[in-house]
């Protein structure tokens, strides 16, 4: 108790590392996180703007370009960038910061690095812990990258004040944006690796895309950037800034996130544990056989959970 009392005091205190403590309790230690949630304030403040789009699109390059950019406006940055990782281990497949070098050694800035243990949506069950350490630690921004290694990523769009969808030239059909269904939830469309073949191709196709998927997105910011060497970057920032001095998640919209993501990561750990033991093994065994399906196995799923 005591060393917790003293991490406390650390973090309050405003020492980076009783911080980097509190997120690896956050990540780490299910059964202490939610001590440590129930004594941090929801956001308020602090800004949150996200960053998702394909493997190999610049994420970490661009974010850590635009945190040079906050870091210039004299504002304290944080980033959580997440990355895909087996549900099994929890071991994340990227986990390379190595992009973000130029930032670790500023004490303005913060990056956390966090395998998302295998959750749809792209996040991770610390991602709004994580935020309410950023937030009472006292940063007045934060960089969320997140995987999007497929057409359903798009969580980050139910914490983010504004979410950033990168694209880059000769990545597939652009028309896929709309089965994606990602369009739709960015409010600032980059071309990033704008110096490449197909970069202007790919600017008209958004610009277009935009209107026709929904009439209210025509005004949806399209910049071109190339993250290597920052050109682009600065406007994108002021089309970011823009957006955040206009408007900023309803705090109601991400209550609800934060509530339905723990409801849901609970109600998928005990199912993975259920699954895994011999009853569970048993069921699958008879839907295998064909002596029962799935839709009547669920009943029985439902049923066995337990209240947390």
């Amino acid at each position: 108790m005591s060393e917790r009392l003293s991490l406390r005091e650390r973090f309050e205190a405003g020492e980076r590392g009783a911080l980097a403590r509190v997120l690896s309790y956050i990540e780490d230690h299910p059964d202490l996180r939610g001590t440590w949630i129930a004594d941090l304030p929801p956001v308020s403040a602090m800004q949150i703007v996200g960053v998702t789009g394909p493997p190999g699109g610049g994420k970490s390059t661009l974010v850590n370009a635009l945190v040079q950019v906050y870091r210039r406006q004299g504002k304290r940055v944080g980033v959580l960038a997440f990355d895909p990782s087996s549900r099994r281990t929890g071991g994340a497949a990227l986990g390379d910061r190595i992009r973000m070098n130029e930032t670790w050694s500023d004490d303005g800035v913060f990056i956390r690095s966090l395998a998302n243990r295998g959750r749809l949506g792209g996040l991770s069950d610390a991602v709004f812990g994580s935020l309410r350490a950023f937030n009472a630690f006292g940063l007045d921004l934060t960089l969320i990258e997140t995987v999007g290694v497929g057409q359903g990523e798009i969580d980050v769009a139910s914490v983010a004040d504004v979410t950033v969808l990168i694209q880059v030239p000769g990545a597939g059909d652009t028309v896929q944006l709309i089965k994606a269904g990602v369009l739709e939830i960015a409010n600032i469309l980059v071309v990033n690796k704008s110096d490449l073949p197909g970069a202007g191709e790919l600017l008209r196709d958004l610009r277009s895309l935009v209107t026709q998927v929904d009439p209210s997105l025509a005004h949806t910011p399209v910049v071109a950037a190339t993250a290597t060497s920052v050109e682009g970057v600065l406007p994108l920032a002021e089309e970011i800034d823009k957006l955040l001095a206009c408007s900023q998640l309803d705090a109601r919209m991400r209550a609800e996130a934060e509530v339905r993501h723990y409801v849901l990561s609970e109600v998928e750990r005990q199912l993975d544990a259920l699954l895994r033991e011999e009853s569970g093994d048993e069921l699958v065994a008879r839907i295998e056989a064909g002596a029962t399906n799935a839709w009547q196995a669920r009943v029985q799923l439902i049923g066995s959970l337990r209240p947390a």
